[in-house]
């Protein structure tokens, strides 16, 4: 068997072909109705058609809903979690998890905002809380899926400089007396001081400073983009000292008295520092080890790779409720990233083979079969030619429905030995057994290879090393669940509005941002989503530094949709009444003007206007006299 290994693709369905379907799931027709009138009313023209995933019956499970969403290949997706939130959320995060489905806009539907902060941990591309405001929950999904047939909203655009700060959800996975484990999609270097927004409570660990310690990109758990060991910093750093004033010649005595008193209370502030950090570093240790439960730890995770996912039909609960973490995909990505992304110690493959065809089979079929086979061996020689290019790395991987090659033509042909093959079509049962043998035997391996090094340890240093035992050697950490409050964290950037509508916002900020979704409490809580240009595609622009993003706004109530209005209504009035008011001071000092013009007038008529001394008329007596 010769297979040259080729970069496998996912394959796109030919879009002139396929139908542009906007699927909702759920259970309100009313809404659902409303929906459809919005995009009758505004995109009737690129023939949009409208399906119900319950329209014929709720499936059994969100598993062969799953299944159901895969076969219809829908455009947008609205998903309302306001109904059946468990069966729901879980849909939503296989929807944005599987590579077919997560470039698709889905729009979560909720009813509060209790669930915002989980819909944004799902990935959802936007979540809208339902109310009377409709045209955002259309606008959106266009924008994303078609930005350029996007009808830009005819609302009032307010350039403006509003000074914001952008939550960015993170998640934490586990922690250490030291350390805590972070995923998230910031950036930030090894040895860099960040800020971190966690949910500890401030008596356990007071400060929310931590050191880089590492940054990798490779064996997520939330699979976001990076992976980061943050060292803890306990309590915040010890304020510097002002230096002490010069002696002064004249009082030298005083001076010098003065600086002894500074010196022993910069010595005390000191000792009671180093006081208080091994009080909650003791504290904060006790806390871990209280926590540590080893059956939080999924320690062996499963890739399953199936084009029809037909390992998901007879699961009988969630994958999450399995002793592993199980992912599943139709198609990798053309880089296989998920091998290092996931690092699966388990990878499953289905073997797309047929049995010898029937004579009468339409060579079209006959065809079609072949293709699918040859495409499946270069898509396991690629996963072969990764996994040997990879450091530390050495799965072990089953191919099913093998009928046609061995294990041993396998590793011979893939110069790897930890291959086996499997005749039978893939099944989760049989996956799952495996899973079982693979890790009993490692946890054999682990304690062995303990138990070896404490006979050797012991061996060097008996007085030392004699009260040894395994669990000295067993990893304190604690394993956070997903629905743990704890798990959740943020970290925050600043940035800049320079223009705001009540759909959409544009921002300056120095922070690399990706395309997802930030809450903001400025100008009034809401959350936006990150959009690439609807013209040329770019994720941004940046000019000295500065990166320029668009952005949609979602996660927003009426109330605070009201406040928004008002807000742009303000600043987009603000030309115009400063104007007015220069108008106005203008109208008012001329009015001045001519009014000290006119009393001054008045003041000098006013003098030519009193009168003289009064002369005595002489009498006509006196004349004549």
């Amino acid at each position: 068997m010769n297979v040259q290994a080729k970069k496998p693709e996912i394959k796109k369905p030919d879009a002139a072909k396929q139908e542009k379907i906007v699927l909702y799931i759920g259970d309100d027709d009313s809404y659902w109705t409303t929906i459809q009138s919005r995009f009758n009313s505004n995109y009737n023209h690129l023939g949009f058609k409208y399906v119900s995933l319950y329209a014929n019956g709720k499936p059994n499970d969100h598993l062969r809903a799953f299944l159901k969403i895969l076969e219809l290949r829908p455009r947008f997706i609205y998903i309302d979690l306001s109904q059946e939130r468990d069966f729901h959320m879980r849909l939503a995060q296989y929807l944005t998890r599987e590579n077919s489905t997560k470039q698709i806009p889905v729009i979560g539907l909720v009813d509060s905002k209790e669930l915002l902060r989980e819909c944004i941990s799902a990935k959802l591309s936007a979540i809208h809380i339902k109310c009377g405001e409709y045209h955002d929950v259309v606008y959106d999904a266009v924008r994303m899926g078609f930005p350029r047939e996007a009808r830009r909203p005819d609302f009032a655009r307010a350039k403006c400089a509003i000074d914001i700060e952008l939550m960015d959800d993170c998640r934490v996975g586990f922690i250490t007396p030291t350390s805590m484990h972070v995923e998230g999609y910031f950036e930030a270097e090894g040895g860099q001081e960040i800020e971190l927004f966690h949910e500890i409570n401030k008596t356990i660990l007071p400060s929310k400073k931590f050191l880089v310690n590492t940054r990798s990109t490779s064996n997520l758990y939330y699979e976001y983009l990076y992976a980061y060991e943050l060292d803890l910093k306990y309590i915040e750093d010890l304020k510097e000292e002002t230096p002490a004033a010069p002696v002064d010649a004249n009082h030298p005595a005083a001076s010098l008295a003065n600086l002894k008193a500074q010196d022993l209370s910069a010595k005390h502030l000191k000792a009671s520092h180093e006081s208080e950090l091994a009080r909650v570093k003791k504290k904060f240790k006790q806390w871990v080890l209280s926590n540590v439960d080893d059956a939080a730890q999924k320690k062996t995770k499963i890739l399953a790779i199936d084009r029809t996912l037909s390992l998901l039909k007879k699961a009988e609960k969630p994958l999450d409720k399995y002793p592993y973490a199980i992912r599943f995909q139709s198609v990798l990505t053309p880089e296989l990233s998920e091998l290092d992304i996931i690092r699966p110690n388990l990878i499953v493959f289905h073997l797309e083979e047929f049995l010898d065809t029937d004579a009468m089979m339409a060579e079209e079929e006959k065809q079609r079969r072949k293709d699918l086979e040859n495409e499946s061996l270069n898509v396991l020689a690629q996963i072969f030619n990764m996994i040997k290019g990879m450091d530390k790395y050495s799965p072990f991987v089953v191919v099913f429905n093998c009928t046609k090659y061995t294990s041993k033509s396998f590793q011979e042909s893939y110069k790897y030995s930890l291959i086996l093959t499997n005749r039978e079509p893939i099944t989760l049962e049989t996956v799952l057994e495996m899973a079982d043998l693979y890790e009993e035997k490692q946890n054999v391996k682990t304690n062995q290879l303990i138990q070896n090094k404490i006979a050797v340890l012991k061996k060097e240093n008996m007085s030392k090393y004699g009260r040894l035992t395994a669990n000295d050697f067993k990893e304190q950490r604690y394993f956070l669940k997903k629905e743990n409050p704890i798990s959740h964290a943020y970290i925050r950037h600043q940035a800049k509005i320079i223009v705001l509508s009540e759909s959409e916002l544009v921002l300056e900020t120095s922070s690399h941002l990706v395309q997802k979704s930030y809450r903001l409490t400025t100008p009034t809580e809401m959350s936006i989503v990150i959009v690439p240009d609807r013209e040329n595609g770019k994720p941004y622009t940046e000019q000295k530094g500065v990166r320029t993003y668009q952005a949609l706004i979602h996660a927003i109530g009426e109330n605070e949709k009201k406040k928004l209005r008002q807000i742009i209504n303000e600043v987009f009035f603000i030309p115009l009444n400063e104007k007015r008011e220069q108008e106005q001071e203008k109208f008012e000092e001329l009015n001045k003007a001519v009014l000290e013009k006119k009393l001054a007038s008045l003041d000098r008529d006013d003098l030519r206007d009193v009168d003289a001394p009064e002369v005595p008329q002489t009498s006509d007596k006196a004349k004549k006299a």
